[in-house]
């Protein structure tokens, strides 16, 4: 459902009202009442999660986020029941809390219980706090985006096609802030993707990046990409290309949505991201191992880390794998060998 319509009613109406709540109610067949609000005199966006049953339901604290306020309120009356409320805090965050109340009254609306519906909201919320707290409602970077764009075409390029979908996409753990982008049972894949002129640089993101402690095989497969606004496969094809994929599984699907968002993507944003269109200059693997030009966690004296630097790709030739060697270990971990 698109509140846009919804959300310039109640704002129509709210300029005729000088103090309380303007409201609607959405999704009528849910266990619990919905209601978009707008509150005066501040004008302020609001989801309000009215619950009637106070006593049989339990509410830990509710989780906090950047741009968010999440409160409770109790009747004055002495009425049994509570209402949740969850309120955009600051206005350059419309988009991404018009995405967050779509996604809780997704989920909100089809619990089969008042206790369900309270457990689906907290989740949900759980879920975006880590977003808003890196969120920018400009959106990805370009840095960013490029290289989504690569973690996505090893995804769908190298990893899918070797195993159904869903086990593809539980080692895609970049998003969630795992040293690597790709972390399987028997190896790991850390994906770079660049876009300049030669001598291209990989930039590295801290001394764990590329350290092989404790894996059978640690692999950095590079994607050079020419960036152009005309041909080419923008951010935005290749996210939906995905999508189609992965129609007919609900599990993989919803995973791979929840990916997404971990990575900062918003559907909102996506018109920004149809600009920059990529096509694949050249592909290069290498087993990151021994002499490998890089500096890991042993090589630091103490009280130093956080490291962040560059390797030239071309000092990286004599480590270069034919990637069947890459495919004998994903296969293996794909299926539990």
């Amino acid at each position: 459902m698109i509140y846009k319509d919804i959300w310039q009613s109640l704002e129509t109406s709210a300029l005729q009202q000088s103090s309380g709540h303007i409201v609607r109610r959405v999704q009528p067949q849910a266990m619990c009442n919905l209601f978009l609000a707008i509150a005066q005199p501040s004008g302020q966006r609001m989801l309000q999660v009215e619950l009637a049953r106070a006593s049989s339901i339990k509410v830990a604290n509710l989780p906090s986020a950047r741009g968010l306020d999440a409160s409770i309120t109790y009747p004055k009356d002495g009425r049994n029941g509570f209402t949740i409320q969850l309120a955009l805090k600051e206005s350059r965050f419309a988009d991404i809390f018009d995405a967050l109340i779509r996604d809780v009254i997704e989920v909100v609306g089809h619990a089969p219980s008042e206790e369900a519906a309270v457990e689906s909201l907290i989740s949900r919320l759980q879920h975006w706090q880590k977003f808003l707290e890196q969120a920018s409602p400009d959106g990805l970077s370009r840095e960013a985006q490029q290289g989504l764009y690569g973690e996505l075409w090893f995804l769908r390029e190298r990893l899918i096609p070797l195993s159904v979908p869903y086990p593809a996409l539980l080692s895609w753990v970049g998003p969630e802030g795992a040293h690597q982008d790709f972390q399987l049972q028997s190896c790991a894949i850390e994906v770079k993707t660049t876009g300049t002129k030669e001598p291209q640089q990989m930039i590295i993101q801290s001394e764990r990046q590329l350290d092989d402690a404790g894996l059978a095989a640690l692999f950095l497969f590079h994607l050079s990409v020419d960036v152009r606004k005309g041909t080419g496969e923008s951010l935005v094809t290749i996210i939906n290309s995905l999508r189609k994929r992965l129609e007919g599984d609900p599990s993989a699907l919803g995973l791979y949505e929840d990916r997404l968002l971990e990575a900062g993507f918003l559907q909102s944003q996506s018109p920004q991201y149809e600009e920059a269109k990529y096509t694949i200059r050249h592909i290069s693997l290498f087993r990151v191992r021994d002499a490998f030009p890089r500096i890991i966690e042993a090589d630091l004296k103490p009280g130093v880390g956080s490291i962040r630097y560059s390797i030239a790709v071309a000092e990286c030739r004599h480590f270069a794998v034919d990637e069947n060697e890459l495919k004998s270990q994903l296969t293996g971990s794909l299926y539990g060998k």
